[in-house]
């Protein structure tokens, strides 16, 4: 596996997990550095529901744009 750092803002973060030798799968780990550690706030290879982010409301629109709520309805943030 390989992880690529795709964007970054301050304490905020987008890395993907890849397979090195497959040009395709992997997932996602969107996190937040916190008192020096780094916390996951959603981490998977599907849909990011809005659950994942409501102890970080204010993680960045920039790197998550978009949840699904219970429902499975698109939410845009």
């Amino acid at each position: 596996m390989k992880v690529v750092i795709h964007k970054h803002l301050g304490k905020y973060i987008a890395v993907g997990v890849v397979p090195i030798s497959e040009p395709a799968g992997g997932g996602y780990v969107f996190a937040v550095k916190e008192n020096d550690e780094m916390k996951i706030v959603a981490d998977g290879n599907g849909i990011i529901t809005c659950e994942m982010l409501k102890d970080y409301p204010d993680y960045p629109t920039y790197l998550i744009s978009e949840c699904v709520d219970v429902k499975g309805n698109p939410i845009s943030r």
